[in-house]
């Protein structure tokens, strides 16, 4: 079947089905620097969107698509794996105080999310989040060197006890294959169904008073003073605001042109298989990360990847209504190839997804520095569980002038917009 597994049975927040042509989404009375438009319906958009409604202001979500987390929120692999992908080069690179704070800011999304879901009736029963481990796994003695460096640069940190390493025998073990020569096996690593997270989410906004408009694309945000935007919807909408948050990831240059080569679209792949007997009790990443599996409790393998064997890395690449068949094709031969007990799995699901990358794959978050009250969150570059509800959750308590927020400042958007 083509289309993403996590989004068969969207019940996303009801929302209007054409875009706001008619009575003011805000009323008279609530004064401009209390309304927020937040152009995105993903993770990073709900989040934003309910804690700004927690901190009593007036949001209104613009989503182009049919239904919120109808893009890269609805199609990644649902691993909520915090920590720096390689953290040795984060402490070459910026030292290890700030590293630290980076890798910590992970952290403290993962216990958010986790916050909210375990505060939610409705959340803990629909988005599966359960804490299962994860293991990098080597499947070549420069794997396991880089592994060894991931080792030496906790150890730098003071956080050794996150990781514990796995011998060739232990893998085979655990994993049921002979292909690897080593792993390294996190404790906090979760699974989650990110697209119901992101309903529950938009519902609770909603609940609180946040209006959400579905088939909505912006065109384009103008500014008409200093703190009044009207932002504009492809049909004819048009919504004032006082803050506008840019939470559309991959797609942020179409309505920030300083943003063209800043965020680049690079396309993955996914699929999910019929269900298999217990195989692994753990998450898993392989090919430095490049491949990232999954077995959820139904016993269903959600496996990503294979990107390297596609045309260009599929870097540049921005449909995800297509796949690319040779890549889905190899996606299962990885299961056959790495797993015997996986000889006849079959495909039940495959699909594609958008990601945005910075140059340093690292997200953009922030106020623009050129346009007061306009804020980004984009650019996960292929690792945004960890990142987006936090980064969403941050911009919403930098609009409400709070400085509690937590955001690392080696996330500013300054550093991309002003070569600083």
């Amino acid at each position: 079947m083509l289309g993403s597994f996590w989004l068969h049975d969207v019940k996303g927040a009801p929302a209007s089905d054409s875009p706001p042509q008619g009575p003011p989404i805000f009323g008279d009375d609530v004064p401009m620097e209390r309304r927020v438009v937040v152009i995105g319906g993903g993770m990073t958009g709900a989040s934003a969107a309910y804690h700004l409604q927690k901190e009593g202001f007036h949001v209104c979500v613009l989503e182009g698509r049919d239904h919120v987390s109808a893009g890269a929120t609805g199609r990644n692999g649902g691993h909520l794996w915090p920590g720096i992908e390689d953290l040795r080069a984060a402490i070459d690179k910026m030292g290890p105080e700030k590293a630290a704070d980076l890798n910590d800011f992970t952290y403290r999304t993962t216990r958010g999310i986790r916050e909210y879901v375990e505060g939610s009736a409705e959340a803990s029963k629909r988005c599966d989040l359960r804490r299962t481990g994860g293991v990098v796994l080597a499947s070549s003695e420069k794997e396991w060197e880089g592994i060894l460096s991931q080792v030496a640069a906790l150890k730098t940190l003071g956080l050794e006890h996150y990781a514990t390493l796995w011998s060739r025998e232990r893998c085979e073990q655990e994993m049921h294959s002979q292909g690897f020569v080593g792993g390294l096996c996190y404790d906090d690593v979760w699974q989650v169904w990110p697209a119901r997270l992101v309903q529950c989410l938009m519902q609770d906004a909603q609940r609180m008073g946040a209006t959400i408009i579905t088939r909505c694309p912006v065109e384009r945000v103008e500014r008409l003073a200093p703190q009044i935007f009207q932002v504009h919807g492809v049909s004819g909408a048009r919504v004032r605001c006082g803050h506008v948050v840019h939470a559309t990831n991959a797609f942020a240059s179409r309505l920030l042109p300083s943003l063209r080569s800043k965020i680049v679209p690079v396309r993955g792949h996914m699929i999910v298989t019929n269900p298999q007997s217990p195989l692994w009790p753990v998450s898993l990443l392989a090919n430095d990360g490049f491949e990232y599996a999954q077995q959820r409790l139904d016993g269903r393998i959600a496996l990503g990847g294979m990107r390297l064997t596609a045309p260009g890395k599929d870097v540049g690449v921005d449909d995800d209504t297509t796949v690319n068949e040779a890549v889905i094709k190899n996606l299962r031969q990885f299961l056959v190839d790495h797993f015997p007990p996986l000889q006849d799995v079959q495909i039940e699901y495959q699909w594609s997804g958008i990601m945005g990358f910075t140059q340093d794959h690292l997200p953009i978050v922030g106020e623009l520095p050129s346009s007061p009250h306009e804020y980004i969150a984009a650019g996960y570059s292929g690792h945004g569980l960890p990142f987006t509800f936090g980064c969403g959750r941050a911009i919403a308590w930098m609009i409400a002038g709070r400085t509690d927020h937590g955001l690392p400042p080696v996330l500013a958007p300054s550093r991309i917009l002003d070569g600083s």
